[in-house]
């Protein structure tokens, strides 16, 4: 098992026929309809990795997203959470690495390096130089094949994680609040536990548990690789052959179909009395729906209404008619079967975070009850339309969207325009969207005030 005796995976098995399978494989690829005009294109190498090339026009700079089709939900029950400490684990060393040198060749470069591992997939990403493709697709390679888990190195990550999550518990009341609120939201869901698992078990995790994940990081079935930005597409398919002749050895995940998890049912609400905090403050949660879900983008609309900072209906209600000076903040998830939109407003006024509470359950009832025009949507659409149009353009936004349409709907998910799905929303959409999610019973709402 790779990371135990011997980290290095047996990748040459049947190498001659894999090489050959590849090269009939890249013979038959179509590329006169892709030819770096930035259209998507996507293949499958033999081994079953997928591959999405995005030329994006005038770019100099090139995205290498190796996404992943597991998260911290396909963890064995016992040992929920071990894959989130990949995110710290991949950075260690490799056969031809020591730890955390992936990092300096990255910055060395002039590149800069991202990861996320969440419940639904993970991505380890990589924005450098056009020049550096090759540099890029060897460090991913050596990531995947030759990590070593040696076990210092694995207990500090693991000893370090687990002080910084006991420090927030133990210390931020705010954080224990918004988890609370978090555990609602998503209560009898796949989300309902935290992304790292409970502190219990990640403090006992030993080190054979966590190895155990590797080979499911490892196999190519389980990968989505993207590369966006300034590319070539024959010469990037040529380097990705070139790197990524890896054989199926580890567990492919075989997930259900995804499905949308409909809205609470059922209201919650609590308060705390904090001698140590400064501030009063309400928390707001929502069950929002998953990217999976027909509802996803027209609730984006809505909040971004509410909660955008650069046009905040909460903001304009709050504090610039009624001058309450109220603080907002914000929190949003971003999974597949279900989301939660978590806003938070606070004051070191008892009596104007009370006035603010009327005026948020006011909104959201007004809203709720499907009161919404088009007049009061305009800006937020044509802002929504420009990120969107942005994203697109900013190699590593691009990646993952792309990823993430091709693992929920297949190649056919690249054909996708969000765009287009915009526009075509009518108020009434709209309307319906509220009435289901801003529902009085959808909402999980916490008080913290100064005792």
């Amino acid at each position: 098992m790779p990371g135990l005796t011997s980290p290095r995976v047996p990748l040459y098995n049947g190498l001659v026929k894999r090489v050959l399978l590849g090269l009939l494989a890249v013979c038959f690829i179509p590329l006169s309809t892709h030819a770096d005009t930035g259209a998507p294109y996507t293949y499958q190498l033999p081994s079953g990795m997928t591959v999405i090339l995005c030329p994006i026009p005038g770019m100099q700079a090139t995205c290498v997203l190796t996404y992943h089709k597991n998260g911290v939900r396909h963890d064995p029950p016992a040992i929920r959470g071990a894959s989130f400490l990949y995110q710290y684990l991949m950075m260690l060393g490799t056969e031809n690495l020591d730890d955390f040198d992936r990092l300096m060749f990255i910055r060395r470069n002039a590149g800069e390096s991202n990861v996320r591992v969440g419940m639904d997939y993970a991505y380890f990403s990589q924005l450098i130089p056009d020049h550096t493709i090759a540099n890029a697709l060897w460090l991913e390679h050596e990531r995947l094949t030759s990590l070593l888990f040696f076990d210092p190195s694995v207990n500090a990550q693991k000893r370090n994680l687990s002080q910084r999550l006991s420090a927030l518990v133990r210390e931020n009341t705010i954080f224990r609040a918004q988890e609370w609120v978090r555990a609602k939201v998503f209560e009898n869901t796949v989300y309902q536990d935290p992304v790292y698992g409970s502190l219990d078990v990640l403090r006992n995790l030993d080190n054979d548990s966590i190895r155990s994940r590797y080979p499911v990081f490892q196999n190519p079935e389980n990968i989505i690789l993207v590369l966006s930005g300034s590319l070539k597409i024959r010469e990037a398919i040529s380097l990705i052959r070139e790197h990524f002749p890896l054989n199926s050895d580890g567990a492919a995940i075989k997930s259900p179909p995804f499905e949308a998890i409909p809205p609470r049912e059922q209201a919650a609400r609590e308060t705390w009395k904090d001698t140590d905090t400064s501030m009063n403050a309400i928390i707001y949660g929502f069950r929002t729906p998953g990217l999976v879900s027909e509802d996803y983008l027209a609730f984006q609309i809505i909040q971004s209404f509410l909660t955008d900072p650069r046009h905040s209906r909460l903001d304009r209600i709050l504090n610039q008619d009624n001058h309450l000076n109220i603080r907002i903040a914000r929190e949003m998830t971003h999974q597949f079967e279900a989301n939660a939109l978590i806003f938070r407003i606070s004051s070191p006024s008892r009596m104007a975070i009370q006035k603010a509470a009327d005026l948020v359950n006011q909104l959201l009832d007004v809203l709720a009850g499907g009161n919404l025009t088009n007049n009061d949507l305009r800006q937020t659409r044509t802002l929504m339309e420009i990120d969107l149009r942005k994203a697109m353009l900013e190699p590593e936004q691009r990646a993952l969207r792309e990823a993430q349409q091709v693992h929920l709907f297949g190649p056919k998910g690249l054909a996708r325009s969000p765009e287009s799905e915009l526009k075509a929303f009518t108020i009434q959409d709209l309307q319906q969207v509220c009435r289901k999610y801003l529902s009085q019973k959808n909402r999980v709402i916490f008080n913290v005030f100064k005792k």
